[in-house]
């Protein structure tokens, strides 16, 4: 595999070549303010695993004020719910008292910190780059603000523990953002990191390259947070992967992690060996699931070359670049999340599924996770199209 130089240093050491192991592309939304393919590489130094993009954090801040499909507070349904509430458990064996000031930076609508209410504690703030976000959290009874690693406001105050829950494997400085999160925390407090377990996906594909997409930028392992957390002097203190039950009860591998100061744990979980050979077999499995979704479409684009695709999210960004659905004659796309009204892919207007009034048009459903909430709103609808589903893996191996 051909060592380059990198568009991005690595976020872990800064190393600046590694080795390319996928390139991965989307179509996507015309108004779009991040890249349409970047490079998977691992760092020749490390051996941390990202995504060479060519994005600057002024691209991801305005994607994230502008175009997150947190946004929809329906995004959100009862899995949810349960993986904060699991989540919300671990973390308070972290914390001496009900009192204690949580932060939650990248809050959304403020689901975690409910839970964290729920649980007792009553000294609870959140901080996210969407005005949507703040004010539906606001609107929940939580306290918000808006702001993002880069600039905190100043109401959060000193922490006594310091979330990112699903928000690292996002961020394009990393250092920055553990000196950020360092900065609001007391001296006696704790960071917590939830990110996806990289080490694991393979075991859990049910998407081609689900984990591989637009947001998803740094793919970590026990291993590669520590390195990172060492070089502010902050050392484990609690890491946990945890099987969390998804979206249609699809399970997903997820890696919790605790910091404070002091040299901590090591030497616990996958190192870059482990982690690359993983992330190898993961490539393999999804590539493997992309052919066979591609002769799926490839046969209903044999039965009519016009379609409505229903789902605008990840996996129908890279069906859309990387297979027959590139080449097929799409009159519209549909999406129930209100943040994508008025949107265009490629020209194509994306509709409210209520604003859908051919009943003779095929219908191609593209995703895996949500087929059947989405037939279900078809039947709600009264929809007579003719409708193809796409079958993929469902099951970890």
């Amino acid at each position: 595999m051909p060592k380059q130089p990198l568009l991005r240093p690595c976020p872990v050491c800064s190393h600046t070549t590694g080795d390319v192991l996928h390139t991965q592309r989307f179509a996507l939304f015309d108004d779009y303010p991040l890249p349409a393919e970047y490079d998977v590489v691992a760092c020749d130094a490390c051996g941390m695993i990202f995504a060479d993009t060519a994005a600057t954090q002024a691209d991801y801040e305005r994607y994230y004020a502008t175009c997150s499909i947190y946004q929809d507070p329906s995004v959100s349904g009862e899995w949810d719910i349960r993986r904060q509430t699991e989540s919300v458990k671990r973390m308070a064996r972290l914390l001496e008292s009900k009192d204690a000031r949580i932060l939650d930076i990248g809050c959304a609508n403020g689901g975690l910190l409910q839970r964290f209410r729920e649980a007792g504690f009553t000294n609870l703030v959140g901080v996210d780059p969407s005005t949507v976000c703040v004010v539906n959290a606001r609107s929940r009874g939580v306290e918000a603000w808006q702001g993002s690693l880069s600039a905190l406001p100043r109401e959060v105050g000193a922490c006594d523990l310091v979330i990112l829950n699903s928000v690292l494997e996002h961020v394009l400085d990393v250092k920055g953002a553990i000196r950020a999160m360092a900065s609001v925390c007391s001296p006696t407090g704790k960071l917590f990191l939830q990110v996806p377990d990289a080490a694991a996906y393979a075991d859990h594909v049910h998407a081609p390259f689900q984990d591989f997409n637009t947001e998803h930028i740094n793919h970590f392992s026990t291993d590669a947070l520590d390195r990172v957390m060492a070089q502010f002097e902050l050392g484990r203190c609690h890491s946990e992967s945890v099987i969390v039950h998804g979206v249609s009860g699809f399970e997903f591998a997820e890696l919790e992690a605790a910091y404070e100061m002091g040299p901590g744990s090591r030497g616990r979980g996958p190192g870059a060996s482990e982690l690359r050979a993983g992330i190898v077999r993961y490539i393999a499995r999804s590539g493997e699931l992309m052919g066979s979704l591609n002769r799926q479409i490839e046969k209903a684009l044999g039965q009519s070359p016009k379609l409505i695709v229903w789902g605008t999210g990840q996996l129908a960004m890279k069906l859309l670049r990387e297979t027959a659905l590139s080449g097929a004659r799409i009159v519209a796309f549909v999406d129930s999340n209100s943040v994508h009204r008025g949107r265009r892919i490629r020209g194509i207007p994306v509709l409210m599924p209520e604003d859908v009034n051919d009943p003779t048009v095929p219908v191609l459903i593209a995703t895996l996770l949500h087929t059947e909430p989405i037939r279900a709103r078809m039947r709600a609808l009264g929809w007579a199209n003719p409708v193809t589903t796409l079958s993929g893996a469902t099951a970890s191996r």
